[in-house]
């Protein structure tokens, strides 16, 4: 499967949404509500999950069912499940994948990786969780290409890292960077997704300091992340995040445009503050991380209150979780995507010691 295609596929995934159901109708098989949050819905075990993923088959006899993930529930991921089904209720904006995140929050739930018996190889991956009316409600997703079982427990391993490293506060620089191919931020490249971090080769011929190189590449990326993050900060994100994202976008292009006046009278400037190529000396250099470092601290005021929110922390947790993954055969450069919920694709390089690194990290839209 080519990048295209598979960034393509997680368009599909991420932009495929069902209609909304009330907060009344969301609890009719629920006995017990305590300030507004379903209590009494029960979480499947694990062998229930197995056995609700084996039923879909029409051969299960020729696969083998691992759990690598249990998700548990608490009362705050309940709290903001229901407060994101209210929300999207109010507003008329239709549930993801039948509302499967509300339920991953009020229940908890599994992830299972499908094996083909015969092969060794990952053939699918499963997100399992109790739903309304008791039942198990699944989101089934193949692999593509060729992935063994222990590869792809290993991707989804640390791809659950890595992410959860990037919506840490203060970002750690270093430890980010370390997870990229060769120690260091990547180049961008002429294809057509953007990638975070990654800054334009012309750059590293800069006579300048490299701690000043990586800390633009890192400034870069912390703003581009931006709206992800302020997206996991909105009640209404576990029911629809492609629609929670849209709405964090607009906020932070509204936000740039305000920075961009205050500083130079001219909101105009956004586009010329974001096109790294026009970097061609240490002082212009110097001046982009100088102005890029407002721009972070500027976006991160608007966004530390809700990051000190429940609503953030039990977002965060269905965030991380890996939804799609394959491999990208030759002619390309092998490489393993992986999409998680939050519509981040982190694309890996497997070494020859078996160590995973980080190609690029880039978004499903972009």
């Amino acid at each position: 499967m080519s990048r295209f295609l598979f960034l393509s596929y997680a368009l599909v995934i991420v932009f495929s949404c069902t209609s909304v159901e009330s907060p009344a109708q969301a609890a009719s098989s629920s006995d017990t509500l305590q300030n507004g949050v379903v209590l009494s819905r029960s979480k499947l075990t694990s062998d229930e999950a197995v056995a609700a993923v084996r039923s879909k088959e029409t051969n299960p006899g020729s696969s083998l069912f691992q759990v690598i993930r249990e998700l548990d529930s608490n009362v705050a991921m309940r709290e903001a499940a229901q407060r994101s089904l209210r929300e999207a209720f109010s507003h008329h904006v239709s549930l993801y994948s039948n509302g499967i995140f509300l339920d991953l929050l009020t229940t908890g739930g599994f992830l299972i990786l499908e094996v083909d018996a015969t092969t060794g190889n990952a053939t699918s991956l499963h997100m399992v969780s109790s739903g309304t009316d008791g039942r198990a409600v699944i989101e089934s997703h193949a692999i593509s290409g060729n992935v063994s079982a222990d590869l792809a427990q290993q991707l989804i391993k640390e791809t659950d890292g890595f992410v959860d490293v990037l919506f840490a506060t203060p970002l750690n620089v270093r430890m980010l960077e370390s997870r990229f191919y060769g120690g260091r931020f990547p180049d961008s490249d002429k294809s057509e997704e953007e990638s975070f971090f990654a800054i334009p080769p012309g750059i590293r011929k800069i006579k300048a300091d490299p701690s000043e190189i990586r800390e633009l590449a890192a400034l870069f990326g912390a703003v581009h992340f931006w709206p992800i993050r302020y997206a996991i900060s909105m009640p209404i994100y576990p029911a629809n995040p492609t629609g929670a994202l849209d709405l964090a976008w607009k906020e932070q292009e509204a936000l740039l445009k305000e920075f961009m006046h205050r500083k130079d009278g001219n909101s105009d400037l956004i586009h010329d503050l974001q096109e790294l190529e026009s970097v061609r000396t240490s002082e212009q250099l110097r001046d982009r991380v100088a102005t890029f470092t407002r721009l972070k601290d500027f976006l991160e005021q608007k966004l530390q209150a809700q990051e000190d929110s429940p609503t953030f922390a039990a977002n965060r947790s269905i965030s991380t979780i890996a939804l799609v993954l394959g491999s990208l055969e030759p002619p390309e450069e092998i490489s393993y995507p992986v999409m998680t919920a939050s519509g981040i694709i982190i694309d890996w390089k497997l070494l020859n010691t078996g160590d995973l690194v980080v190609a690029q990290v880039s978004l499903a839209g972009d």
